[in-house]
């Protein structure tokens, strides 16, 4: 049986680049190109969490989230090459080695394949960004407080921020 689900099309460089450069408001149209939904995917999720403006343009701050859980963090990154520094440095990728039991290592392979993710429009494409995905979930409220002096941290946490606005 072929497989009949849609073909994926990222948005090309120079649309990425000069999304995270111009930091302006999109239309609809334009917002499905750059997170790889349809379009009326983009309306309702903008309608759902108040992302849409009133001249039917979807607010940056949103769709800039949008576009980092819809493309995997490595492809994002390498696409903006030179603009990555546009992004906060903390959302850069940084490795960590972990040794935990094989029983862990091989749960979280099929996990993140079937963890319903409801949060998320698009599943993550790899174990790595699953990950992230799943540790940004957990962090707790006093790591939070302790954190909230370290303006790095900040920085990328909170990234898009309501100022992050045109």
């Amino acid at each position: 049986m072929p497989d009949r689900r849609p073909i994926i099309v990222p948005p090309s460089p120079e649309t990425l680049r000069r999304f995270f450069r111009e930091r302006q408001p999109s239309t609809i149209a334009e917002a499905a190109v750059l997170a790889g939904w349809t379009r009326a995917q983009v309306k309702q999720r903008a309608v759902d969490e108040d992302a849409l403006l009133r001249d039917g343009l979807v607010r940056w701050k949103d769709l800039a989230a949008w576009v980092l859980e819809a493309w995997p963090r490595r492809w994002v990154l390498d696409t903006l090459g030179d603009d990555a520094s546009l992004l906060p440095l903390g959302l850069h990728l940084g490795a960590i080695a972990l040794e935990v039991p094989s029983y862990l290592a091989h749960a979280y392979n099929v996990q993140w394949r079937v963890e319903p993710m409801p949060h998320r429009m698009r599943r993550p494409e790899n174990l790595s960004d699953y990950m992230a995905d799943f540790l940004h979930r957990v962090l707790d409220d006093t790591t939070l407080a302790v954190m909230q002096h370290d303006a790095d941290f900040r920085a990328a946490y909170e990234y898009p921020r309501e100022d992050d606005d045109a």
